[in-house]
């Protein structure tokens, strides 16, 4: 997952940090939490987790 996803993140770069720019990168964010499964009702470690995974990606275009 982490390949192709960032495959495609360089490939579409510009794309990527207008929506960093322009402070719409939480669409983003949220999408990854809620591809990745993250929830309410999941444990605090697991949660932790997948909150860490979908924030670091979006983290990763402000590189």
């Amino acid at each position: 997952m982490f390949e192709s996803l960032f495959c495609h993140m360089k490939q579409h770069q510009a794309f990527y940090e207008v929506l960093h720019t322009t402070g719409r990168d939480n669409v983003l964010r949220t999408s990854l939490r809620e591809k990745n499964g993250l929830t309410q009702e999941l444990a605090n470690e697991e949660a932790y987790r997948k909150a860490f995974f979908a924030d670091g990606i979006s983290g990763w275009i402000e590189e």
